[in-house]
């Protein structure tokens, strides 16, 4: 990955949406699964990530087409 979330060192929510949104195209973003305050950071980010032209995929889907 070329950002860490800080999903692992942190559960507010706000800090991590703001890792999130702050990404550059091209970016590969490490985030924790099942994690509540992970989840409400996604929430809050992706719209805006959309917004910008950003789109989502799994690194599975990136290394294995």
């Amino acid at each position: 990955w070329s950002r860490d979330s800080d999903d692992c060192r942190t559960k507010d929510p706000l800090w991590i949406a703001q890792r999130l949104v702050t990404s550059r195209p091209g970016e590969i973003v490490l985030v924790h699964e099942s994690q509540e305050w992970t989840l409400e950071a996604v929430e809050r980010a992706v719209p805006d990530l959309k917004r910008r032209g950003f789109s989502f995929a799994t690194v599975s889907d990136i290394l294995l087409p």
